[in-house]
């Protein structure tokens, strides 16, 4: 919902949050960025002050082995392959969906998911800390099922 790194996630502070905004240092860019704080965040945020007292966020590691039992529980377990290139080889790589699910693929599902939403890709870079266009899309994974419905929305059936 915030479309933030986990590590930004992770060294957050209560003096960072606010009623509608969260302003939080990014490490990797070294900038100030102000994200707009929808109910869900601002919800997760307010039962971890009541229940903690502070913010507290688990390892990576931990929150990904909890993602992905998450995950192979609602059944998101069929197969998957990809393709790596080294050198000339090729490489597949075939495992369950649930398996590939990570802590940072929520930052590519919120980049994706808002531009489906309707959101321009210039607002969501503004939110990512996204500063050129070669990075940012690498985080837009648009399903054949988005395409085609993109498709016929705009040329109809």
């Amino acid at each position: 919902y915030t479309g933030l790194r986990f590590s930004d996630i992770q060294s957050m502070k209560e003096d960072n949050v606010s009623s509608d905004f969260l302003k939080i240092h990014i490490k990797k860019t070294r900038e100030v960025l102000e994200i707009p704080l929808l109910d869900v965040p601002k919800q997760i945020i307010e039962r971890h002050l009541e229940k903690y007292g502070s913010l507290k966020v688990h390892t990576n590691q931990f929150c990904n082995r909890e993602i992905k039992k998450m995950f192979e529980k609602i059944q998101f377990d069929d197969n998957v392959s990809f393709t790596k290139h080294s050198g000339k080889k090729n490489i597949v790589i075939e495992r369950k969906a649930c398996d590939f699910v990570t802590m940072h693929y929520g930052r590519t599902f919120f980049v994706t998911n808002s531009l489906v939403n309707g959101m321009n890709e210039e607002t969501i870079r503004k939110i990512t800390g996204h500063k050129d266009y070669k990075s940012f899309k690498k985080y837009v994974q648009f399903s054949k099922e988005m395409v085609a419905e993109s498709l016929l929305t705009a040329w109809g059936n």
